[in-house]
């Protein structure tokens, strides 16, 4: 009973503050591109961009059609994700370990400013963590479980590649576990049943050809060109010390707040780790596959994904908490100091935000308030908001900024103004900015946008 009124009372106070902090608008352009495909589903206008999020769509076009617009649709769904997540999370750790150390180890999670963040955005990663956690929940001890349980554990990983395709290593790793295990018939029929709920549906949809045609493009695009992949034009410089700060952003040590609140984080847990380090037997078998199974995804994060996006790295809040629970156990009045200083950065974090609006928001509404209605604005990814929400002013894309002198004559009359935004890539300039849109402060997503007026 005390663990039940506990357990209930974190999730509540949970949903209320995720849902008063939560803004309704899309923080880059991957959120716009779902907004779209909700209304209007199709690839080739990148709407949304492939793999098309088929499963994520449908759940959204569903609550859509409740709640009266995507925007609320989406928004409800990392809500609700992120709740389960941490319903789960209490499930795995009531099986070994004490109600205590179930309640501050999802307390931890909750508090977290990046899981607590993405838990009311715009994005698939918090659906797709949800389905993840289940299957780990689901499958138990993989050393014990049964034919059944493989079944139905590899069909919700299947499932979750319908979210986020990325995510393919959780359904490599599992489904080879699951072969090594004496599981292969049950490992096949599951990822192919959990694969086909939404691909059958997507090909009759999209149709094959176009489907295909539009993933090689993709694919390669995402390989060659803007992915942020090894090897990619646009690929980071640094991606290794960028993939540790995004890390030490995930678990918690770095990021915004003050550091007091913090500090008292790392040292636990860093000592925590030390101990994990030198004695792995206190792990159960359930969360060791999982943190396997993490550390797996982690490689194809650093080779194939941009490293700069932290909602990449989602999946290792859950499992590094999980790691240090035995750690939580033995040591549950400091843990719960330690956490309760460490949930002091989220109202820091929102106390202190000029606004609660992506800085391309802001420039939506900057660019409606010029007094001139003959104006021109010359963006790169930003532009893609004004696809869903149109200005009163012209917003035009530019790739690179080799582009910037064709698309600048391409205009015909000469705009009364032209202003240029500093998300074009390749855009440098000495110039001082006509006006800076501040990210928001404690937001993992947000960059801030500066804007320069071009002659």
């Amino acid at each position: 009973m005390f663990f039940k009124f506990y357990l209930f009372a974190i999730l509540s106070l949970f949903i209320f503050f995720i849902s008063v902090s939560a803004s309704f608008w899309p923080d880059d352009q991957d959120g716009v591109n779902y907004l779209l495909g909700i209304e209007q589903y199709d690839l080739i206008f990148h709407q949304p961009h492939f793999p098309g999020y088929p499963a994520y769509i449908a759940a959204g076009k569903l609550i859509a059609s409740i709640l009266g617009s995507p925007e609320r649709a989406c928004v409800f769904l990392s809500v609700f994700s992120g709740t389960i997540c941490l319903w789960l999370i209490s499930v795995m750790l009531r099986q070994t370990k004490n109600p205590q150390t179930a309640l501050l180890c999802i307390t931890a999670i909750a508090v977290n400013p990046v899981f607590f963040e993405f838990s009311h955005k715009i994005f698939t990663e918090m659906p797709a963590l949800a389905l993840l956690i289940l299957a780990t929940v689901l499958l138990g001890n993989p050393d014990k479980a049964s034919g059944i349980r493989w079944f139905l554990s590899v069909a919700v990983i299947g499932l979750m590649l319908g979210i986020r395709l990325s995510w393919w290593p959780f359904a490599m790793f599992y489904f080879v576990k699951g072969i090594r295990s004496g599981k292969g018939l049950s490992v096949s029929g599951g990822l192919l049943f959990g694969i086909f709920f939404w691909f059958l549906p997507q090909a009759v949809i999209v149709g094959p050809k176009e489907l295909f045609f539009t993933g090689i493009s993709f694919t390669y695009g995402h390989f060659d060109k803007w992915g942020g992949a090894i090897g990619s034009d646009l690929e980071a410089n640094n991606r290794f010390l960028l993939f540790a700060i995004r890390a030490g952003e995930a678990f918690g040590w770095i990021g915004s707040g003050i550091l007091l609140t913090r500090l008292p984080w790392i040292v636990f847990t860093l000592t925590g780790i030390f101990i994990f380090l030198r004695n792995r037997n206190f792990i159960d078998a359930q969360t060791k596959t999982f943190f396997t199974a993490v550390l797996f995804y982690m490689v194809w994060v650093v080779i194939g994904q941009n490293p700069e996006k932290v909602r990449h790295l989602l999946p290792l809040i859950p499992v590094f908490v999980l790691a240090l629970s035995p750690f939580i156990e033995k040591y549950q009045k400091t843990a719960a100091t330690t956490i309760l200083i460490f949930s002091l950065t989220l109202p820091l974090n929102y106390a202190y935000r000029v606004q609660n609006n992506p800085p391309t928001v802001q420039l939506l509404k900057w660019a409606d308030s010029l007094p001139l209605s003959d104006v021109e604005f010359y963006c790169g990814n930003s532009e893609r908001l004004f696809d869903r929400y149109p200005s009163k002013q012209r917003i035009k894309n530019v790739p690179s900024i080799d582009h910037l002198q064709f698309v600048t004559k391409s205009s015909w009359p000469k705009p009364a103004e032209r202003y240029v935004c500093d998300d074009i890539p390749g855009f440098m300039t000495t110039e001082k900015p006509i006006v800076v849109l501040s990210a928001r402060k404690g937001d993992p997503v947000d960059r801030a946008l500066k804007l320069y007026k071009k002659p």
